[in-house]
């Protein structure tokens, strides 16, 4: 843990905010690939473009966000993932969306720049891999979404 560049992910961002080092990252490996599959059983959605596009989505952050070898230059990864989610989404966007890619764009995207304050970037969101909070919300979220929406019966907005 005593480099601050490496293991920006979900993995990183517990194992420094618990401040444990010992515990092993199954735990959240595990219930994070079951979280990652259960969309794969839908098969019936699977010929839905929508349904497809979000799949991709999902597989994007979750190749940065489950990975101890994530960096700040990595996550244009889970960025396409975020953009992909938030532009396929075919249901009506909420406030709640357009937060979320707001909070991605300044905390995950903003933050290792020049344009956002160095000292909250250094004592607040480095030390404790915050930049991967707002990706796994996104993630989190187009996982419920996948799990429960019917893709079927929405129109795409253009």
């Amino acid at each position: 843990m005593a480099d601050l560049s490496t293991n920006i992910s979900l993995l990183g961002m517990v194992r420094r905010t618990t401040q444990i080092v010992t515990y092993s990252d199954l735990w959240l490996i595990i219930p994070g690939i079951i979280a990652f599959c259960i969309p794969y059983l839908r098969i019936s959605q699977y010929k839905n473009v929508a349904f497809r596009q979000t799949l991709l989505a999902s597989v994007l952050m979750f190749t940065v966000l489950f990975s101890t070898g994530s960096e700040n230059s990595t996550y244009i990864i889970a960025f396409a993932g975020v953009a992909l989610w938030y532009c396929c989404e075919p249901w009506q966007r909420t406030k709640w969306d357009i937060a979320l890619m707001v909070l991605v764009f300044i905390i995950s995207s903003l933050s290792p720049g020049d344009l956002f304050p160095k000292v909250i970037y250094r004592e607040v969101i480095q030390p404790y891999a915050l930049k991967a909070l707002p990706v796994t919300i996104v993630w989190l979220k187009l996982c419920y979404e996948m799990y429960t929406k019917d893709y079927r019966q929405i129109t795409v907005n253009q």
